[in-house]
């Protein structure tokens, strides 16, 4: 069977593809948002800690 391959493309692009490179992209993402997250929490401990410290004396 030959297709036209502007036929071909259309048909290549309605289908679903899985991109491994797209999933590893958006773990990553997700990688970096959790640890963006824990290095906010790092700082408001440290900073409590400083508080409570110069509260102490």
């Amino acid at each position: 069977m030959v297709l036209h391959p502007d036929a071909r493309w259309r048909w290549a692009a309605a289908q679903p593809v899985f991109d491994p490179v797209a999933r590893a992209v958006d773990f990553t993402a997700q990688q970096a948002a959790q640890e963006e997250r824990r290095q906010a929490y790092r700082a408001v401990t440290a900073a409590a800690a400083r508080v409570h410290q110069a509260y102490r004396g």
